[in-house]
């Protein structure tokens, strides 16, 4: 886990009620017109693979651990390391980066 990131259970949360709108939390919310639906599965979903991968052999990953548990919470946190550390996420993983700024349409890492 990334020292110097604080969580943020409102982000958290919040992503987590964009992810129910497509009836259940499970790292898909419904995307804008402009978005590729396969593209945000894999992008976001080979991210989460990597991820499970690194915590199950004990290896260093760039977010909270928490994100391992399943594909909502993978969202979840990727979306508090958007808006809270994007360059991190940005550096570790820029295709969800992309994605992300895609959904949300704007670019945090810029600010």
């Amino acid at each position: 886990m990334v020292t110097g990131m604080s969580h943020n259970i409102i982000i958290h949360e919040f992503a987590h009620k964009l992810d129910m709108l497509s009836g259940r939390a499970n790292g898909q919310p419904p995307l804008p017109p402009n978005m590729s639906k396969e593209k945000w599965s894999k992008y976001l979903g080979g991210a989460y693979e990597r991820l499970v991968s690194q915590v199950n052999h004990h290896e260093h990953s760039y977010i909270n651990n928490y994100a391992a548990t399943n594909s909502a919470e993978f969202f979840a946190v990727c979306c508090e390391y958007f808006f809270t550390a994007p360059h991190i996420l940005e550096l570790h993983s820029p295709h969800v980066y992309q994605q992300l700024q895609s959904y949300f349409r704007q670019n945090p890492a810029e600010l």
